[in-house]
């Protein structure tokens, strides 16, 4: 009888530990996954951003955000308008996150206003894909109208034809996605707010709460 209990509490605890590493791995497979609440403000803004507003402005803003994104089209208002009215106060970074996987023609549309920013017209172009999104996201093949909106800017349509197939352009884009996926981003848009996590579409409340609480440190 002693040497059946011997056994048995044997079994218990050996049960115990392995649920106990089961669930320890489980805790790291999903705090490994999980996108941080807060990162660096240098890593996310590297060399050479997109940027509207002053570098020393109280607040910035890095938007992680896809031009065939319905709700990337809705946040551009917002944060235009909250810029306009605090222009000595926000800077504005924008980063590619095309979701490939559910629109189509992302990739393509970023690599298009990487093209248009060696000209000096990303922000023109920006605010032309979104304000053509219906439009070109139905296509096959985008590369006319790209081309199209190119030439609304005075970018000359040939140079710019040629350009949409150059490695530079398309590593341009590959390099905002790698910081990306490093931070686990899995929606658009995803903003970092002073280098704090804020996923969806910005409330203009929001923006003035994280404004006030930014000039008061």
């Amino acid at each position: 009888m002693g040497s059946n209990s011997n056994s048995d509490f044997k079994i218990i605890a050996a049960v115990v530990i392995v649920s106990i590493v089961i669930f320890a791995g489980l805790i790291w497979l999903v705090d490994g996954s999980q996108t941080p609440t807060t990162v660096d403000l240098g890593y996310l803004i590297g060399s050479d951003p997109h940027t509207k507003g002053p570098e020393d402005a109280a607040l910035t803003i890095v938007e992680f955000s896809d031009f065939q994104c319905p709700a990337c089209k809705a946040a551009g208002p917002v944060l235009d308008a909250f810029l306009q009215d605090n222009p000595e106060d926000v800077r504005l970074i924008y980063r590619h996150f095309p979701l490939v996987s559910i629109h189509l023609n992302s990739r393509a549309a970023a690599v298009a206003s990487e093209v248009a920013a060696e000209s000096g017209k990303f922000w023109e172009y920006h605010d032309l894909l979104f304000a053509n999104q219906a439009t070109w996201s139905q296509e096959s093949d985008p590369t006319d109208l790209f081309v199209s909106y190119a030439a609304q800017l005075d970018i000359d349509s040939e140079t710019f034809r040629e350009k949409l197939s150059q490695t530079a352009y398309n590593t341009a884009v590959r390099d905002d996605q790698v910081i990306a996926q490093d931070l686990n981003l899995n929606s658009t848009p995803t903003l970092f707010i002073n280098g704090e996590l804020y996923s969806g579409v910005p409330s203009t409340s929001d923006l003035y709460q994280y404004l006030s609480e930014a000039k008061s440190n």
